[in-house]
């Protein structure tokens, strides 16, 4: 019976240590995705695809968790690669954009 009683012990235990570690990588997790978020605002918002989203009233903490990391970034890529700044800082800067304004940006269909 004490071994039966010992071994229930130890698996008692040995359940208490996985749930907790299981706990900590949790909360973990959850810190190092907020300081990717975080870090993520910082690089979209006070470049010009920032100022598009900001003019189609697009949250970009709600585009965080709506699209993939990966097409954000591809979308930025083609932001910064784009060569019609020019032109895209002129229609940034109106009060109202129509369509048809922004019909050469590779980021806006």
């Amino acid at each position: 019976m004490n071994i039966v009683a010992l071994l229930l012990f130890v698996m008692g235990l040995s359940m208490a240590v996985t749930a907790t570690s299981l706990l900590i990588s949790i909360r973990r997790n959850f810190l190092v995705g907020k300081s990717n978020q975080i870090e993520y605002l910082d690089k979209i918002e006070p470049v010009r695809f920032g100022r598009l989203l900001k003019k189609d009233d697009v949250n970009p903490q709600n585009l965080l968790h709506n699209k993939r990391i990966t097409n954000i970034e591809t979308q930025m890529s083609n932001c910064h690669a784009c060569t019609r700044t020019t032109a895209c800082g002129r229609n940034l800067n109106k009060v109202v954009i129509a369509d048809r304004d922004l019909a050469f940006c590779p980021n806006y269909s």
